[in-house]
């Protein structure tokens, strides 16, 4: 089982893209870009160089979506992924060209294993890409101190 968390879940941009077109069919919602929208969806794991800034929001979201309160029993088991366990918000804020993300965190979190873990990479990368997209600088802090390994 825990394999099945490493691996990731399989399909799971394809599965999210069915799920919103049916949703959004069942329920007669209109959208005036429901195709980008769709298409960003289907699309998000593909990669981070993309030009499309609805997939990278997606993208973005998709990868922060690490508080304590998304981290089931198995993730707590595996190292790297149960450091996520101490992050009990993330804030954001766009601010004079600067995109500001502080992970508030409790103080049993360990830096070291939380950045030797892969997945806290796609994270850096994920804000990367949003942010270079939108000619941004990103601002990534821990208890609104720099998170020195973002910027390595």
């Amino acid at each position: 089982m825990i394999q099945a968390v490493l691996k990731g879940k399989e399909n799971h941009a394809y599965r999210s893209y069915e799920y919103a077109k049916t949703y959004l069919e069942e329920n007669n919602i209109i959208l005036k870009n429901k195709n980008l929208i769709l298409d960003a969806i289907k699309n998000h794991s593909e990669g981070f160089d993309t030009d499309n800034i609805i997939q990278l929001v997606i993208i973005l979201a998709d990868k922060i979506d690490i508080k304590k309160s998304r981290i089931s029993k198995v993730g707590k088991q595996i190292e790297g992924n149960r450091q996520y366990q101490y992050i009990d918000d993330i804030q954001f804020e766009i601010k004079d060209n600067n995109f500001y993300i502080n992970f508030v965190c409790d103080a049993q979190i360990s830096l070291e294993e939380l950045n030797s873990y892969y997945f806290t990479k796609k994270v850096f990368k994920a804000i990367q890409s949003f942010s270079n997209r939108l000619n941004l600088s990103p601002k990534v802090s821990i208890n609104n101190n720099l998170w020195e390994e973002f910027y390595k």
